[in-house]
């Protein structure tokens, strides 16, 4: 086979990736599209604006052509009320090697991303899995707030600058939910007015329901006294008299 046999084979292996590429896309945008029509959400292929709104995991990480695409915005219905939720695909590429010698090479991170809002903000506390990374991170100083279950002590990481807002957010009744085994691939994140969820990968449309159920149930769960101690008087539920 000649060269220019060979050039012309390789030309049309890149055009035919790119084209399955191209076909998947557009397969996953009809879902999410249908999704959402189904849910009564709202989709868009992308969101710049939500790039560059949070400073913590998984938007820390550096990287270049850093995306916010497959964003679904909708409400959840919690024990005492409506949330509203947008989730997306948070995406980075980061390059390795070096371009002199020809070994350089980039990878893309993915992340499912959702998010609900606060109705005032509150100190940042961070709820990520106790492992490797988290333990190797302790070994050189790292914060690790203990709790009084050692179970949640080894499967989760919690950190905050003001200890007793975690302690005071951080109770029995939600460390009881994060244990359970749908709480166990994803961490969280108070940051302001805002409580985010995230786990590796792309958007999942079987886990936004429970991801979004969960969220209310990690909003809802913050004691009384807290959201009053930051400026919100919260109407009085039922939840809140058994001092959720």
């Amino acid at each position: 086979m000649g060269d220019d046999a060979v050039v012309v084979l390789a030309i049309a292996a890149v055009v035919a990736v790119a084209g399955f590429s191209l076909w998947r896309s557009q397969v996953r945008q009809k879902a999410f599209a249908a999704w959402a029509q189904a849910a009564g959400w709202t989709y868009r292929a992308s969101d710049p604006s939500l790039v560059d709104r949070w400073s913590g995991q998984p938007f820390d990480q550096g990287g270049r052509s850093r995306r916010a695409t497959e964003v679904l915005s909708g409400t959840v219905t919690g024990a005492t009320g409506r949330h509203e939720v947008t989730s997306f695909t948070y995406s980075y590429t980061k390059d390795s090697g070096s371009a002199a010698n020809g070994s350089r090479s980039s990878t893309t991170y993915r992340h499912h991303v959702m998010v609900t809002p606060l109705p005032v903000p509150l100190p940042t506390l961070e709820l990520t899995h106790d492992g490797l990374g988290a333990r190797m991170a302790k070994l050189v100083g790292g914060q690790d707030i203990e709790f009084e279950s050692e179970d949640f002590n080894r499967a989760w990481r919690v950190q905050s600058h003001q200890l007793k807002f975690a302690h005071d957010v951080v109770r029995p009744l939600l460390m009881e939910r994060l244990m359970r085994a749908d709480a166990r691939s994803v961490s969280f994140r108070i940051e302001g007015d805002t409580l985010l969820v995230w786990d590796e990968g792309r958007s999942d449309l079987d886990r936004i329901g429970p991801y979004g159920f969960m969220m209310a149930a990690v909003v809802e769960s913050i004691p009384r006294f807290v959201w009053q101690d930051h400026g919100y008087d919260p109407p009085i539920t039922s939840s809140a008299r058994e001092g959720l």
